[in-house]
């Protein structure tokens, strides 16, 4: 979806994750360059509950200097099952999905 936006000269923005694999990132790259648009990878996420939670943990004063993170995060299942107010007659799914593997529609994943 990425390319196709750049191929009609609009900006984007894409929640995480960018790409499947390293090819597809080419390719952004490449079409980006080309049409000389803008393409921002960024996520939402920063501020839900548990995340900032997460951050007043972290503050120097509680835990010290940090040299490095790694962040494992994992989904809510109630949220991941939640029922669809979607009618996924309405969405290009297949499209949605490009090269990830196939799935049954889930309006969370979508989102």
């Amino acid at each position: 979806m990425t390319v196709d936006a750049c191929d009609a000269d609009k900006e984007v923005y894409v929640k995480k994750a960018l790409t499947h694999d390293l090819r597809e990132g080419a390719a952004v790259s490449a079409v980006q360059n080309s049409n000389k648009r803008i393409v921002q990878r960024g996520t939402q996420q920063r501020s839900t509950p548990h995340l900032q939670e997460a951050r007043e943990i972290c503050v120097p004063v509680k835990l010290g200097r940090f040299t490095n993170s790694d962040v494992v995060e994992s989904k809510y299942r109630a949220l991941d099952t939640a029922e669809s107010n979607v009618d996924p007659a309405t969405v290009r799914w297949k499209q949605f999905l490009g090269d990830a593997p196939d799935q049954p529609f889930n309006e969370y994943r979508m989102r």
